[in-house]
């Protein structure tokens, strides 16, 4: 296309260069409106050859922006069917959330996700049938949500989906797996393993469907465990104790509970000085949750604030504290002298 147009504008004024077309750059612009068919007039060929070769350059151009265009369209539907697909690769995104493995209430959980974070990208990425994906997301049209299809736990799947840039990841426990539930659980661990590899940084959160996996997971430093039958068990066997706590847990879960960052001036503040500053008509404080945030993160600074002892036998001490330091602790209705540390949040109930 280049080719022809500087070739073409050459032509032209070699013709024309007596009459009214005598700069090449006049000649370029000529050449370039008479290629697009936009013809402005401002220059007109005078000669018989000048006029011949507008002609030609005329049906040449059509037929170049007509095939330009054409592929250009075959290139976007092509593109549009691939996405579709999961088959396109997406290693420009981040600070994103992935989603690895299909649960049958993957619209249900993509929607509630949604309403909190709805400007955040959205990437799912599991072996489900694409058709069903699409049928899925078409009911998220209006959301920045893409599909990719492959084995999660495979590494060039997961950097398909910019894993190195991810900021949360969720790896549920896939049921379209057809193997027990050791196996489903293996792959998860196996899985979460793997992200960790690729970025350590970026906060895992993993569903089990037995919690006897979950040692392993704390030893991968996933930052969270979901273990379903777990909580399962205690759910039904708490209401069967204490009739309508089911009825409490799902209406805390779904509007009223609620986590609060604490800025870092208030580090260190007791637990009734939090209370005091935070308490409001409508939000009620029944906690605190330590270490909150990247496990990666969290293990990383406590060990380099061990380190600041010169007593040995402390250094040990701070040390095996360090490293045993457990993600999301809940401290529930602490003492009122409890002082609160670092990377800590507010657990705490509004109203609604």
């Amino acid at each position: 296309m280049l080719l022809f147009l500087f070739s073409s504008a050459w032509l032209i004024i070699q013709v024309e260069k007596n009459y009214e077309i005598t700069h090449y750059f006049d000649s370029l612009w000529w050449t370039m409106v008479t290629i697009t068919t936009v013809g402005y007039g401002d220059f007109v060929p005078q000669t018989f050859l000048g006029k011949l070769f507008g002609i030609l350059i005329m049906f040449i151009g059509l037929f170049l922006i007509s095939f330009i265009t054409g592929q250009l369209a075959t290139f976007m539907i092509n593109r549009e069917s691939l996405k579709k697909k999961g088959l396109i690769s997406l290693k420009n995104l981040k600070n994103h959330y992935i989603i690895c493995g299909w649960r049958n209430d993957l619209f249900q959980i993509i929607e509630l996700i949604s309403e909190a974070q709805n400007n955040k990208t959205i990437v799912l990425i599991n072996d489900q049938n694409p058709e069903i994906m699409e049928a899925l997301l078409t009911g998220f049209d209006d959301l920045n949500i893409s599909f990719i299809k492959g084995d999660y736990m495979n590494t060039i799947t997961l950097e398909k989906g910019s894993i190195s840039k991810a900021e949360k990841v969720i790896v549920l426990a896939d049921e379209t797996e057809k193997g027990t539930m050791r196996e489903i659980d293996s792959k998860t661990v196996m899985t979460v393993i793997n992200i960790k590899n690729l970025n350590p940084r970026c906060y895992v959160i993993a569903e089990l469907l037995d919690d006897k996996f979950s040692h392993y997971l704390e030893l991968s430093q996933c930052d969270e465990i979901v273990s379903t039958n777990h909580l399962n068990r205690k759910i039904l066997s708490k209401t069967m104790i204490n009739g309508g706590l089911s009825s409490i847990m799902d209406h805390l879960f779904s509007e009223h509970l609620d986590l609060v960052d604490i800025p870092d001036i208030y580090i260190g503040y007791t637990y009734q000085e939090i209370k005091e500053i935070y308490q409001k008509p409508g939000n009620i404080i029944i906690g605190v949750l330590e270490n909150t945030g990247n496990l990666y993160q969290r293990k990383k600074d406590a060990i380099k604030e061990a380190q600041k002892t010169a007593d040995i036998s402390k250094l040990v001490g701070n040390l095996k504290t360090a490293k045993e330091l457990k993600s999301n602790l809940p401290v529930i209705n602490p003492d009122s002298a409890y002082h609160v540390k670092n990377n800590s949040k507010l657990i705490t109930i509004k109203r609604i």
